[in-house]
């Protein structure tokens, strides 16, 4: 059981490993890693623990100053991030040197009065180890050289941080109180929060699924709230035979979410019958993700509301009742293997 003591985040320009640095922190592949600037666009919480203490972690999105659009977004979730944290983690990019952007942020976390641990990433070679010594003019602290990717250092980095939690539990405010938040996708969960906080601390919509991992949100006092996705169906242990279930009308439509689940739809035949989606809504070819692949069936098929917004749920119905019709084809849900599993 996880006693929490503490809270860091995660903060930096885009594409400089922060998310690396969470998932080796964490011990598990939790936030999204790529070379695209700007991946993580939404803080991402999960617990870790150094030595004997468990702290939360959360990972921010980028910032980046070219993206003007995107820009105002993500310093807005990085702000909020440093008003939850007890210890910022600065994360910069050791083989680029000091950006513009690098300078931005260092600026920022100096206003914000709280302990920072600069973290030199990327520096997984020799020929960079000398890099780290410019990062001193961003005047936040000596630079701890670490490699994301390699796990080079990150045992420093959390001693480091560690030693900046013990700092701060003087101000601990032990009387605490968690609490959180739970129902069915797409009722307002995550609404209800941003009411209660005066702000949009979580990422709303009528878009299915788009809570996707569990948030923590600080709200006045002594109060902690957690969001969380939506709850589908706890009868079943297995989720995977309850969406079967529900895909073929075996759960009635009247007591689940339809949106989300024809998005989980859409998301299986996209795994076990690309080809039959892609012929049956004359797609080219599926988006990157579901949801892109249900955007794009909704636009085909002219589902759209005032303001171009998109039917979610006419998308919904009409993907689950051609399937149950036969209109997508004879199609398997489950395979002798998938029960071997289970």
């Amino acid at each position: 059981m996880f006693m929490i003591q503490g809270v860091v985040a995660i903060v930096g320009r885009a594409n400089v490993g922060k998310s690396t640095i969470f998932n080796r922190i964490v011990g598990e592949r939790v936030s999204i890693v790529e070379d695209i600037p700007g991946v993580t666009r939404d803080r991402i919480y999960a617990n870790a623990s150094w030595l004997t203490r468990d702290f939360r972690l959360i990972d921010t999105g980028g910032i980046e100053l070219e993206d003007a659009s995107f820009t105002e977004q993500i310093k807005m979730q990085a702000e909020i991030a440093i008003e939850e944290a007890d210890v910022i983690l600065f994360v910069v990019n050791g083989r680029e040197g000091i950006t513009r952007e690098d300078a931005f942020v260092a600026r920022m976390l100096q206003k914000s009065k709280k302990p920072i641990v600069l973290a030199v990433n990327k520096i997984d070679d020799q020929v960079y180890k000398d890099n780290i010594y410019d990062f001193y003019n961003l005047g936040v602290g000596d630079p701890i050289p670490v490699s994301g990717s390699h796990g080079i250092g990150i045992g420093d980095l959390l001693d480091q941080i560690i030693n900046q939690l013990d700092l701060q539990d003087e101000e601990t405010n032990e009387d605490e109180i968690s609490f959180s938040i739970i129902g069915r996708p797409n009722v307002g969960k995550s609404s209800i929060i941003n009411k209660l906080t005066g702000r949009k601390s979580t990422v709303t919509g009528d878009r299915p699924g788009v809570t996707k991992g569990k948030q923590w949100v600080r709200l006045k006092g002594n109060l902690e709230l957690l969001d969380t996705p939506g709850i589908l169906w706890p009868k079943f242990e297995d989720q995977k035979i309850a969406l079967n279930l529900a895909f073929t009308r075996a759960i009635k439509d009247e007591i689940l979410d339809i949106d989300t689940l024809g998005l989980k739809f859409i998301e299986k035949m996209s795994d076990i019958e690309p080809e039959k989606l892609k012929a049956r809504y004359k797609l080219d070819s599926l988006g990157e993700e579901p949801l892109e692949t249900m955007e794009m069936i909704g636009r085909k098929r002219g589902f759209i509301l005032g303001r171009n917004e998109l039917d979610y749920t006419r998308i919904a119905k009409t993907v689950l009742n051609e399937f149950r019709e036969g209109k997508l084809g004879q199609i398997t849900l489950e395979v002798p293997e998938d029960i071997e599993e289970a």
